[in-house]
């Protein structure tokens, strides 16, 4: 595969600002999602994430919280530091048990699967 451009890279950043992600200051996908995408969407994704480990990329640690959930706080002697604990259950956090097809009917593992294919013949 050959290197991109920097016009190429300046046009992927111009979208990136003007798509989805323009007013998104984070960006959260549920590992139970990310499983339920091809294998090669995965890879893909894992080839993006150690690109931008490799570039020197490093953020601090968050704690997601489903919207409407609460967070409360305890100290935990042993471990000498504060815990916090969602008070609201996160159907999508159950990444071992977790069915996409209930949580999200409308999403489609084979037309995610022709995308993938269409996007990789381009």
């Amino acid at each position: 595969m050959p290197h991109p451009t920097k016009d190429h890279i300046a046009d992927q950043a111009e979208q990136l600002t003007a798509g989805r992600l323009a007013y998104c200051p984070y960006l959260v996908l549920p590992r139970l999602a990310i499983a339920a995408m091809p294998p090669e969407w995965q890879a893909h994704l894992e080839r993006l994430l150690t690109m931008a480990d490799e570039a020197g990329m490093e953020t601090p640690d968050y704690e997601v919280v489903l919207s409407g959930g609460e967070i409360t706080q305890e100290f935990d002697e042993q471990r000498h530091e504060v815990i916090g604990k969602a008070s609201k259950t996160d159907p999508w956090a159950n990444y071992k048990y977790g069915r996409v097809s209930e949580l999200c009917p409308g999403f489609s593992p084979a037309l995610a699967q022709e995308l993938v294919s269409l996007g990789a013949a381009q």
